[in-house]
Formats: C-alpha cells, structure tokens, sequence
C-alpha cells in the first residue's frame, strides 16, 4: 500500500501596511494541501491552514526583531530578517 502523500503548500505572508493611517500588520495563513484527494479539476484538497510563521515582504519598512502585536498588544511574531535570505516572520507564544 502506497504511502501517504502530501501535496503543495501556499505560504503565508505578512506587510507593513502601507497606508500611513493604519500601523498594523496584515497576514495571510499557510495552506496546506494533500495530494492524497483532489476536486473535479483535478486540484490537491485542502487539509488546513497554520500561523506558524509567515514570509515577511515590507522590505525596509520593517527591521530584523521587530514585534508584531495585535490590537491588545499581544505579541504574535517576531520578524528575522538576515541579508539577501528568505525574510521571516516567526509566531511567538
């Protein structure tokens, strides 16, 4: 029997809003898909989503360590920024 398989993953990503009347930080989720079924045209199915992380795309706008809270002020992620490599976002508990 085959083994389990799993398919294509859509990463989250989060931005600085960019309208100076807002100072809050909008996000999307990650996908995550299986390969084990797919819809009539042929698509992995959709298995859940996470907040893990999420690839951060402010550019200069936002700076390595910089916290990302919500409207109470809890902490959600911690942005780690580094060079020319993949700029991140990491959840915080």
């Amino acid at each position: 029997m085959p083994g389990k398989t799993s398919g294509s993953t859509h990463d989250g990503r989060g931005i600085v809003n960019p309208d100076n009347n807002f100072a809050n930080y909008t996000t999307t989720d990650n996908v995550i898909c299986s390969a084990q079924y797919k819809n009539g045209d042929g698509n992995d199915a959709i298995i859940g989503t996470h907040d893990l992380w999420i690839l951060e795309e402010s550019g200069d706008d936002a700076s390595h360590e910089d916290t990302i809270q919500d409207s109470s002020a809890n902490n959600l992620y911690t942005l780690l920024k580094a060079h020319g490599t993949a700029q991140i976002g990491i959840a915080m508990d």
